[in-house]
């Protein structure tokens, strides 16, 4: 939803977090998969979660580039790069990561203990429960108390006055879109 909302904020559409996210999870198991056993639980899942943002970002930047130079409507691209993600992972889990105990499934080898979120209660309630919300009041503090948010807000109202006023509208359109990449990668 974050992913979403920021760009929203803009008057962007950032219909791609889907595949922002799918690019957040290869990147973060591609982390996991350099990452060996021996570092702590909290280094190794903060860099897990930052290559996740990056692979978002990463993602979310091609509709954004093509936004300012093309003028190409980002709905469009960042809809159809869904499907990109989707068929990078699909080879992924198949070829390179497949994990050989599958049995011809479509499974990649599991994350071990310290690539884990620790668990809160059950088997399966992580601590992502609790970052979420913590996430979306950050967001929440930036778009209405930082100078970017302001103008972030000016452009969603109109682009004609953000650029009256000296704005870079195009590097606010681009950072509005990638920040929701990394947000969906994360």
């Amino acid at each position: 939803a974050l992913a979403v909302a920021l760009p929203a904020r803009a008057g962007l559409f950032n219909i791609g977090g889907q595949g922002q996210m799918l690019m957040g999870a290869i990147f973060a198991m591609g982390a996991a998969h350099t990452i060996t056993d021996s570092y702590a639980t909290a280094p190794t899942l903060i860099l897990m979660g930052s290559a996740g943002a990056r692979g978002g970002l990463v993602r979310a930047a091609i509709p954004a580039i093509l936004k300012i130079t093309t003028r190409a409507n980002e709905i469009i691209t960042s809809l159809l790069l869904n499907y990109v993600a989707a068929i990078v992972l699909n080879w992924l889990v198949f070829e390179p990561w497949k994990d050989p105990q599958s049995l011809g499934q479509a499974y990649s080898t599991e994350l071990t203990g310290s690539q884990r979120l620790p668990i809160l209660w059950g088997d399966r309630v992580n601590i992502g429960i609790l970052l979420a919300p913590i996430a979306a009041v950050l967001v929440f503090v930036v778009l209405r108390r930082s100078r970017w948010g302001f103008r972030l807000q000016v452009l969603g109202g109109n682009q004609d006055a953000a650029t009256r006023a000296g704005f870079n509208v195009a590097g606010l359109t681009v950072s509005a879109l990638v920040a929701g990449g990394a947000l969906a990668g994360l």
